[in-house]
């Protein structure tokens, strides 16, 4: 049996394990926008339904002094002394205006039962839309964070064995594997001694810590509800997006006015764009730590940190102090 393995292109697996995290990425970020849609939508059907109740109540009332009006005038009865008879009051004018205001009551009555109908119709498609969209978010959670570590290991493997280090994304041709690269798989497999916190090419103030490090023991973030300002699924979108685009391109140098340039070219909005993950992570508001004995503490990041474990990922940059 032959103990030499052929490999062609290792830059496939790599273009592979991008794509899953493109994807992944992309998929985070419909369900937020998505949500975001939905909420908005929901406030509006309330706010509908609010201000027809409130013109309900309005007509109600419209109604109700129109007839008292009717009454008043067709109580009011003449008597003429000459001839001896009573004379009711012309009320035409009252009673238009009677009219006038039930009309406008069925209206808005009828008003107030579309937009409650709608408000149910939409409440039931909602909720089918969370069960789906709950089940996407667990599978990009967890598989597709199972199948990229998976793609991970094997190109580790294979970088190993190619000997050309982790950060090789080539191809190589016909290397036969020997003691030598057995030795560098082995090496490369045991567990690193001491605290990793060596500053990222080009990010120089920022190293790569692991969560592992870090004491989360005073977090206040316990589970997705705990996320106010930037939702949950937001957050989880934009971590992605730094795995999958920006933290590759800034350990290889490339700037804020990289990502900057990268929005413009691509129309994304400062909302939307890679720029606002860079600034999260790598400007003012990165996470923020405290070395502490032989781990880290936090002063800023508890939420990001969550996703990160929550997602697998095994470290993120931060601002060590």
């Amino acid at each position: 049996m032959s103990n030499s393995v052929h490999v062609q292109s290792i830059a496939a697996l790599e273009d592979l394990k991008a794509g899953l995290q493109r994807f992944s990425a992309h998929a985070e970020e419909f369900l937020a926008a998505a949500t975001r849609d939905i909420a908005r939508m929901e406030d509006w059907l309330a706010e509908r339904v609010r201000f027809w109740q409130s013109e309900e109540r309005r007509c109600r009332a419209a109604v109700q002094q129109a007839a008292y009006a009717l009454q008043v005038c067709q109580s009011r009865v003449y008597y003429d002394p000459q001839t001896g008879r009573s004379y009711r009051p012309n009320c035409d004018q009252e009673m238009y205006a009677l009219r006038a205001a039930q009309r406008r009551l069925a209206e808005v009555e009828e008003s107030l039962r579309v937009a409650m109908r709608y408000q149910r119709v939409f409440a039931d498609a909602v909720l089918t839309f969370r069960t789906e969209a709950q089940r996407l978010h667990q599978w990009d959670s967890v598989e597709m964070t199972r199948a990229t570590a998976f793609l991970e290991r094997k190109l580790n493997s294979l970088r190993a064995y190619a000997g050309v280090g982790v950060g090789f994304a080539g191809g190589v041709g016909g290397l036969a594997t020997g003691l030598g690269a057995s030795q560098a798989v082995e090496s490369m497999s045991s567990p690193s001694s001491g605290i990793s916190n060596s500053p990222l090419q080009g990010a120089s103030p920022f190293a790569a810590v692991p969560i592992a490090e870090i004491d989360l023991s005073d977090s206040y973030v316990h589970s997705p509800d705990d996320f106010h300002k930037i939702s949950h699924a937001e957050m989880v979108a934009g971590i992605r997006t730094l795995e999958a685009v920006v933290r590759p391109a800034v350990e290889q140098g490339k700037d804020a006015d990289y990502f900057s340039d990268l929005d413009a070219q691509q129309g994304l909005s400062d909302s939307q764009g890679y720029r606002r993950i860079y600034d999260a992570f790598y400007g003012q508001d990165a996470i923020t730590l405290e070395r502490a004995g032989n781990g880290y503490q936090v002063l800023n990041g508890f939420h990001r940190l969550y996703i990160a474990r929550e997602l697998g990922i095994t470290s993120l940059p931060a601002r060590v102090i």
